[in-house]
């Protein structure tokens, strides 16, 4: 069955939601928007120096990139401000009951919603619906924090409903309920007239033969992962928000728009030649993979960073990376820069240890962004790994310990200085601060020593070599960071049936390394040794598994916790 939808005074008709077993879907008759905090809006993503920004991206990301970024920040704007707290009043799919219901929605203009079943009530007459209503809105209204709890939740947080929708309204006897006021009851639900989609889709041509099926329409997706590929056919599009979905779909051309991956990627049963890229919520990774290769093992997967959030996670996805039926490449850009592989042949051709220093100018973002949810690994897991990577790229040894230290008193993980020290004496030195100027985004420099060898990056615009007495200097109009070109190899070993370019032994060192060091961080440790903690080849999987039970998982924080398929059913 389909559902419509309305954003930007448009329709869209997409499937309906698929419910948990601790969800139910109403069908919505009424509904109402419920205010929320001013600290909600204030608490949100912005970007400063708008105009200088955009001059100069345009300067150093080039026309099309920066036409990409800023559609799909403005898109995404507009996307995020449709959130909002829905109280609603309709039947139960696939029942006959009628419920009110409470909770945040992402398109709060749809005729079925999807609500926890703590935050929905069944109820046998329509005339007190009213009156339930004023009285979660006074409870909201009076209760701020718990309010900006509620708009913030996601079952993929890792963080507990801030409410009970049946408490709230047995703690307010039935005769003490304030008198319904007129321009506080709910609305009767409808759609305003306006443009349709169905009907208007492009003619589809075939442009070779891949098909694409995409997990997460996000902003980096409209960014970078679609220009990227262009030369394939686009399939389909899954996305937990219904808007994103629709929009994309409709935007690009997609043949399906979903919100459930295992609905979605049933489809592959039926596909040949498929291409899977996943961009969602990082926990969310595994379970999509698993998914979409238990419907077809060939197909091909793209899994961008951070590949997983946990060493359960880790290990499982080794296990399918071993099978030879498996295709799963590993996204970390920065490995396909220019720069960086002309840094990597360069020290190569030398011996002996190696010093690497990265200084990263990271975005500013609001507590509530999804990086600091306690599922997602903070930022350490969501950001830094990209630099966790290239310290494993370049010096390729067993690391021994990790120094770690923050200076924020938002986040634990934020404001962070951490040393890894690697066998025969090399040294990775990662500093990651939000502070400083915000125009050119993130900003980085990447300086890497060996023997009388000194690279120094600077943001991937010029490139300072210094050898023998002799210097030579890079530079760079337009900053690579290397997504077209990793995109590019993917596409290429797919079409020539290579394997993945990602090493396995590169993706259990990085993994462990930037999960170890923001379990540190968590801890306030400072300092960790990996004590009997062998790296030797990770196909021996007795030897990877008696890693991840061994002394590494005795010093998880206290309350970890692993996150199954079953707990991430229908997450997109």
């Amino acid at each position: 069955m389909a559902m419509n939808i309305q954003f930007d005074n448009t329709l869209y008709t997409i499937p309906d939601p698929i419910q948990d077993e601790d969800e139910a879907i109403i069908q919505v008759e009424k509904l109402a928007i419920i205010p929320v905090p001013d600290s909600v809006k204030k608490d949100r993503f912005t970007f400063s120096h708008s105009l200088s920004k955009l001059w100069f991206f345009l300067m150093h990301e080039g026309v099309r990139l920066t036409f990409d970024k800023t559609w799909s920040s403005i898109f995404h704007k507009k996307v995020i401000s449709e959130r909002q707290i829905v109280f609603a009043f309709g039947k139960i799919k696939d029942s006959g009951h009628f419920a009110i219901a409470v909770g945040p929605q992402y398109c709060p203009y749809a005729d079925c919603l999807l609500f926890p079943l703590a935050l929905t009530l069944r109820i046998d007459e329509e005339n007190t619906v009213d009156d339930y209503y004023q009285t979660v809105r006074e409870y909201l209204g009076s209760n701020p924090e718990t309010a900006e709890a509620l708009y913030h939740y996601s079952k993929h947080s890792g963080n507990a409903l801030p409410l009970c929708l049946k408490k709230i309204i047995d703690q307010t006897k039935p005769g003490h309920r304030a008198i319904s006021v007129t321009d506080k009851t709910l609305q009767q639900a409808k759609f305003t007239a306006g443009r349709n989609e169905e009907g208007k889709k492009k003619k589809k041509t075939q442009k070779n033969r891949f098909h694409l099926f995409l997990a997460g329409g996000g902003a980096y997706a409209t960014a970078y992962i679609l220009p990227s590929l262009k030369n394939v056919n686009y399939h389909t599009v899954i996305d937990l928000n219904p808007i994103l979905a629709s929009v994309t779909g409709a935007r690009y051309g997609f043949l399906h728009a979903d919100t459930s991956y295992h609905r979605a990627l049933d489809r592959l049963k039926e596909s040949r030649d498929s291409l899977l890229v996943v961009a969602t919520y990082h926990s969310t990774h595994l379970p999509i993979i698993e998914h979409a290769l238990s419907n077809n093992p060939d197909t091909k997967i793209f899994l961008e960073k951070p590949p997983v959030t946990t060493e359960n996670q880790l290990k499982k996805l080794l296990a399918l990376r071993d099978d030879p039926r498996h295709f799963i490449e590993i996204g970390y850009n920065r490995r396909h820069s220019p720069f960086i592989r002309e840094a990597k042949e360069r020290m190569d051709s030398l011996s002996g240890p190696m010093t690497m220093i990265c200084v990263v100018k990271e975005l500013t973002i609001p507590t509530s962004h999804w990086y600091y949810w306690p599922d997602q690994g903070t930022r350490v897991t969501g950001n830094l790994c990209h630099w966790v990577d290239l310290g494993v790229h370049f010096i390729g040894k067993k690391p021994l310990s990790i120094t770690a230290i923050s200076a924020s008193h938002k986040s634990c993980a934020d404001e962070i200085s951490i040393s890894v020290l690697f066998e025969e004496g090399s040294l990775l030195t990662l500093v990651a601060s939000d502070r400083g100027n915000q125009l050119a985004g993130v900003q980085e420099y990447i300086e890497i020593r060996r023997a009388d060898l000194t690279i120094a990056i600077h943001d991937f615009m010029h490139m300072h070599i210094r050898q023998a007495g002799k210097q030579w200097i890079r530079r760079k109009m337009i900053r690579d960071k290397g997504h077209k070109r990793m995109y590019r190899d993917f596409i290429n070993r797919c079409e020539k049936n290579q394997n993945p370019g990602y090493p396995n032994d590169d993706l259990f060192i990085s993994t462990i390394l930037y999960l170890t060091m923001k379990d540190v961080l968590v801890r306030k440790e400072k300092y960790f040794e990996f004590d009997r903690l062998t790296f030797e080849s990770i196909r021996e999987n007795e030897k990877v598994s008696g890693t991840l039970k061994g002394e590494r998982k005795r010093n998880l924080p206290q309350g970890s916790r692993e996150i199954s398929s079953c707990s991430t059913n229908a997450i997109l």
